[in-house]
């Protein structure tokens, strides 16, 4: 049986793989989202510690001046810890979907060269 011109297998892995990848871009976005409110947590709670990173730490990169404030112990607080972990988990749940599409390319490839599936 054929779907779209493809076995009906790999139409489903190629569906699978997609939902997976967009599974993952949802999740990264929110990864990006709870980065921005640690770093925005930061400035408003840590306002001197904060400014006195370089530009490039608290715009382009806020997960480094995130990180280099962490290790001079001025993110010790709770709240910021919750933000913290909101953020790991986002980034967890990125890496496992990212990892299941990934999974899905790779039994496509190995569906068509062991199994003669035809795509």
């Amino acid at each position: 049986m054929t779907l779209w011109g493809a076995d009906l297998p790999v139409a489903a892995v190629i569906l699978a793989g997609l939902f997976f990848a967009l599974w993952a871009w949802s999740a990264s976005n929110r990864h990006g989202r709870a980065i921005r409110g640690m770093a925005d947590w930061l400035a408003r709670e840590r306002p001197q510690a904060w400014k006195s990173l370089p530009w490039t730490a608290r715009r382009l990169s806020p997960r480094s001046g995130i990180a280099t404030l962490k290790r001079q112990g001025l993110a010790d607080d709770p709240d910021f810890q919750l933000l913290e972990a909101r953020a790991d988990r986002h980034y967890r749940q990125f890496s496992l979907r990212l990892m299941a599409g990934l999974l899905c390319i790779a039994l496509l490839i190995a569906g068509k060269a062991y199994l003669g599936w035809t795509v």
